[in-house]
């Protein structure tokens, strides 16, 4: 053993223990290997993103979701390209039906609606609000005569890439005064 100095002034010294001394004739425990390398000291190994339909399936054994129960979740890479390109000939549809006839892979209107506004629209806002933002919702129903205030669509196009029902969500969960 050997003394460490102690840590403050009137303690007494550290006593300091070596590892024990491994000779050549020294043997382990016979069931204990040293070289082996247990699985709580690998890293863990990534698990790849769930896409498509798996992102439909439960993870605690329940039964899936349902396309209704999740429109807009859930598509494989291939439909959201011909969503994509049927997209492109239609600035903003007023009839979903003609795009999820068009798309042409049995999808409802709801689910390609969903899923463009969603997920694939270009230049689509998700996450963080601004404080910018919140003050233009805020504004915007403070002047309005409908009341309770409805038209969140409406106000989408002061707000670039946030959907209408991002504002009504934001609105009803986090910025109108009565839920305080």
């Amino acid at each position: 053993m050997h003394p460490h100095p102690p840590p403050h002034p009137g303690a007494p010294p550290v006593l300091h223990h070596p590892p024990p001394h491994h000779s050549p004739y020294h043997h382990p425990h016979p069931y204990h290997h040293s070289h082996v390398h247990h699985a709580e000291h690998r890293p863990p190994v990534p698990q790849p993103a769930l896409t498509g339909a798996a992102l439909l399936q439960s993870h605690n054994g329940g039964p899936p979701l349902t396309r209704e129960q999740a429109p807009g979740i859930g598509w494989p890479s291939e439909e959201d390209m011909i969503l994509t390109d049927v997209m492109a000939n239609h600035k903003s549809p007023v009839d979903w039906e003609v795009i999820a006839r068009e798309h042409g892979r049995g999808r409802t209107a709801r689910e390609c609606h969903d899923r463009w506004t969603r997920y694939l629209k270009p230049g689509a806002r998700k996450g963080q609000w601004k404080e910018e933002e919140d003050a233009t919702v805020l504004r915007v129903i403070a002047a309005s005569s409908e009341q309770p205030f409805t038209q969140w669509a409406d106000l989408a196009p002061q707000l670039p890439g946030r959907s209408g029902k991002q504002i009504r969500d934001r609105w009803v969960n986090y910025l109108n005064p009565a839920i305080n």
